[in-house]
């Protein structure tokens, strides 16, 4: 992956972290919580690109979240993906209150971060 795709999924997920709380704020949590997901997946896309792994499924995205706590030894990598992936494998079946995504915002943040330094 070139430092130029790199650069476009990282803006693609800043943006989509901004969107989401702007949504969150404009009182839309479920949208929000789909932003927020797709700020992960698109970190996710550059760990598993960067690593020559697949990433086209869903259930596919714990296959890179595995390889990067094998990786750098942090195991918080997958309690947070844990809690991310739940609220969005939910999002049809539970209306989440606007605390709840705010939480789940919070926790996507700190993903973001964590992925972001690993690339």
């Amino acid at each position: 992956m070139t430092s130029e795709q790199v650069g476009h999924y990282r803006e693609l997920s800043a943006k989509y972290l901004r969107l989401a709380w702007a949504l969150l704020a404009e009182g839309d949590p479920m949208e929000a919580l789909e932003r927020g997901w797709a700020a992960v997946a698109s970190e996710l896309e550059v760990a598993a690109k960067a690593r020559s792994l697949p990433h086209d499924r869903h259930w596919e995205l714990w296959v890179v979240v595995r390889a990067l706590i094998e990786e750098s030894g942090d195991i918080d990598l997958g309690v947070l993906f844990g809690c991310v992936q739940s609220m969005q494998i939910n999002f049809y079946d539970v209306q989440y209150e606007a605390e709840e995504v705010e939480w789940f915002l919070d926790e996507v943040e700190r993903l973001v971060e964590k992925l972001e330094a690993l690339a």
